[in-house]
């Protein structure tokens, strides 16, 4: 029996079909292909297909334009982090997940790009066999993004347990949440300015001034009390993705 793909047109058999949530089929050597191998097919729409094709187009490119070329520099500032596959780039504000593919001579990557700004979720966590695709449960790290369409909500299994930790503990540090007692003192002093606004806001309405803007004001203290303050990671994905469409 032979489908349509829901993209690109083509007529494909059962084999070179891959179908989706919605009843919509796609090719697997084309239309699948354009995408990561970590996204869900299976459980994904058609519009959410296409919104993850399109984030890889231009996830690819920002790859290759900025962030790839920072393995090689020897600028401490602009140094690329990396626990394979996963590459965060501070000085951008950016965080990757990318896919090699290809034989040794002619290897292509492509990649999804996120700011770190919107990264809400981060942890590791026992990937059953059954989902790694491998003879046993693996250790992976769990990355869910806000205010992104396509893969957003993404799984990475590693070999090397030891890299879902490092991994996870240097995000820790890089936001300012590690477990040390300077953290600690920290994150008292930012939940008692949060607690603070709480109070001013509630003062704002008994007193008639702007409560839209002193409701951002609270939002913006909590959030920098549970995922931390992420306004320098914000301004520079501003600045590294003014001439890419990648929202």
């Amino acid at each position: 029996m032979a489908n349509t793909c829901a993209i690109c047109g083509a007529t494909i058999n059962v084999l070179q079909s891959q179908k989706l949530m919605d009843g919509n089929y796609i090719c697997t050597k084309g239309c699948r292909a354009k995408g990561l191998k970590y996204y869900d097919y299976v459980h994904s729409d058609l519009d959410n297909v296409k919104d993850h094709i399109h984030q890889t187009e231009v996830g690819t490119k920002i790859w290759q334009d900025l962030m790839e070329p920072l393995k090689k520099t020897r600028d401490k500032n602009q140094k690329m982090q990396s626990f394979h596959p996963i590459y965060i780039a501070p000085s951008l504000g950016l965080i990757a997940v990318i896919e090699a593919r290809g034989g040794l001579f002619n290897t292509k990557t492509y990649a999804c790009v996120y700011r770190l700004e919107n990264l809400q979720l981060y942890r590791t966590e026992r990937m059953p066999a059954r989902i790694s695709g491998s003879d046993k449960d693996k250790k992976c790290v769990h990355l869910g993004f806000v205010h992104t369409k396509g893969l957003n909500d993404v799984y990475i299994p590693f070999d090397d347990e030891t890299r879902c930790h490092q991994c996870v503990d240097y995000l820790n540090k890089l936001f300012g949440l590690d477990d040390s007692f300077r953290s600690g003192i920290k994150k008292s002093v930012t939940q008692f300015k949060a607690t603070k606004s709480m109070w001013d806001l509630a003062k704002a309405k008994k007193n008639g001034e702007n409560l839209e803007e002193k409701a951002k004001e609270t939002v913006d203290a909590f959030g920098a009390t549970i995922i931390g303050d992420r306004t320098q990671f914000k301004d520079a994905a501003d600045q590294a993705l003014a001439n890419y469409d990648l929202d």
